[in-house]
């Protein structure tokens, strides 16, 4: 007789992962908290994917913690800065009439609120800028700072024109392809 182990019903014996020669990359995390897995990266398809929902989730993360956020918030979204009107003074309603004081005192009041808002949305972009910066791995930043757009953004920390830039890497567009071209392609 042989001294075999009897054959248990069911039981597969167990398989080892194929391996391959190269060691597995792992996945960029930020140091964000709420934003952990929000980020952008490059080498692989799911990230043109991952890009939209990196920008929301980064846009909602600025629209509750900012002050004026949600300013901020929309540019992210539609990438372009508002712009904001500074008030022009106010003008007699006939030639000759005296302007009426209280129209100069709202008139005032209305300018002091906008170079407030324009102020807000400048500290605002370059917060942004650190942030979304941030949110890039290193090969993905080292192609960023290579890039020909980038000295002006990085110049005006300029939140907008640097997901323009990221946009591009990670949904890889060509400079001759139209934008919604390449990314009905990235997700496809």
């Amino acid at each position: 007789m042989t001294d075999a182990k009897p054959k248990v019903e069911g039981k597969r014996p167990a398989r080892r992962p194929a391996r391959s020669g190269a060691p597995a990359r792992r996945e960029f995390v930020s140091k964000v908290v709420g934003l952990e897995t929000h980020t952008f990266d490059i080498g692989n398809a799911k990230y043109a994917a991952k890009y939209q929902k990196s920008v929301d989730a980064i846009a909602n993360h600025i629209q509750k913690e900012y002050k004026g956020g949600p300013e901020i918030a929309k540019a992210i979204r539609d990438l372009s800065l508002p712009t904001i009107v500074i008030p022009t003074y106010p003008t007699p309603a006939t030639a000759g009439d005296p302007i009426n004081p209280g129209e100069v005192f709202l008139w005032q009041q209305d300018v002091t609120e906008a170079k407030k808002r324009k102020a807000l949305l400048e500290e605002n972009k370059k917060r942004a800028y650190a942030l979304v910066l941030g949110q890039c791995s290193t090969d993905l930043e080292s192609k960023i700072k290579g890039a020909d757009a980038y000295t002006r953004a990085d110049a005006d920390q300029d939140v907008v024109q640097l997901l323009k830039i990221i946009r591009g890497y990670c949904c890889k567009f060509e400079e001759n392809q139209q934008s919604i071209v390449a990314l009905e392609s990235a997700k496809h």
